[in-house]
């Protein structure tokens, strides 16, 4: 029960909340042709230039970023230790008056502006209301939501991801690249040092020279018996555990290196993501506004034993995600 499967003629309003209530923490759907062919317009149309396919410039020209990554929109790249290491296009879809509106408006891609169809836009908006509706218990309104589409690009090897996040931390100042090493540090506290407030104290003593050893020590001793912190051998963390803030999110993509996990029983279980399924977490905003348990998670990478010879390819490492927000 802890991931369920359904088929998409299955996902019925009111399903997806009966299942998570009654325990589920994932919820693996087969789609149609319909998301396939939704698959293909997003992530393998040759027009369109992904951010991985272009250069630092034109990511710039259509970034459209804020202090808080959950916030940003447009082309991203976000390189932090254990929090994030992705290069991402994402867009969120509004409706009103039978009108649909996009933000960002468009991504310019060799100095023209280029904007989806509106069909492109009503596919993904149908998609996210038929997986809205079922996540929202029969006995409640449907609440407001916008949609989220991220398009998200993971490195091929560890060495990539440290290269682009020392690339990161190099580039900004004297203090800046001080507050990168703090959040560095407040992103690997383990147990009570990852509270609210003691995770910036531990950020902070890690970079003193009479604190970090002590801080470091008790810290890897909380990291020894924590079964959500707990790594096999070639794992690598790229996201920490979390709850996603949105109400959920759809994932799909073409995983060769990574792995998104769900918490379970005491351990972690691999999400069996692939471009022909879609696999549906709860977040945050359906804890808060639906009843519904969020679902832990975590992104890793498994270094192969022989790296892909396909490794630059567009779709190495890829995700596709739907949310609503």
């Amino acid at each position: 029960m802890a991931i369920i499967e359904f088929a998409w003629n299955e996902l019925k309003p009111g399903v997806l909340a009966d299942a998570f209530t009654q325990g589920a923490v994932a919820a693996m759907i087969a789609p149609d042709d319909t998301f396939r062919d939704l698959w293909d317009r997003l992530m393998a149309d040759q027009r369109e230039k992904l951010p991985w396919e272009v250069t630092l410039a034109e990511i710039a020209h259509n970034h459209h970023g804020s202090g808080e990554i959950t916030d940003s929109l447009g082309d991203v790249i976000y390189f932090r230790p254990s929090l994030h290491g992705h290069i991402a296009r994402k867009f969120e879809i509004t409706q009103g008056s039978g009108q649909f509106a996009m933000r960002p408006g468009g991504f310019v891609q060799d100095g023209i502006l280029v904007t989806p169809s509106v069909e492109l836009l009503a596919d993904c908006w149908a998609l996210v209301a038929r997986i809205m509706a079922a996540m929202t218990p029969d006995d409640m309104a449907p609440p407001f939501w916008r949609v989220s589409v991220q398009r998200l690009k993971y490195q091929c090897s560890v060495a990539a991801l440290d290269g682009l996040t020392a690339l990161v931390g190099n580039s900004l100042g004297r203090w800046g690249q001080l507050g990168f090493a703090i959040d560095t540090a407040r992103a690997r506290a383990m147990g009570p040092f990852s509270a609210k407030g003691l995770c910036d104290v531990f950020g902070l003593m890690s970079l003193l020279p009479l604190a970090s050893w002590p801080a470091k020590w008790a810290n890897a001793r909380f990291a020894d018996r924590s079964r959500v912190n707990r790594l096999e051998a070639g794992e690598h963390l790229i996201e920490k555990p979390h709850y996603d803030t949105r109400y959920f999110s759809a994932i799909s993509g073409s995983r060769d290196t990574i792995c998104t996990q769900v918490f379970v029983d005491g351990g972690w279980v691999n999400l069996p993501i692939a471009r022909d399924s879609l696999a549906i977490i709860p977040g945050k905003l359906a804890r808060r506004e639906l009843g519904l348990p969020a679902t832990m998670h975590r992104v890793i990478h498994r270094e192969p034993t022989d790296p892909p010879f396909w490794q630059n390819a567009r779709d190495f490492n890829t995700t596709l995600l739907f949310g609503a927000k």
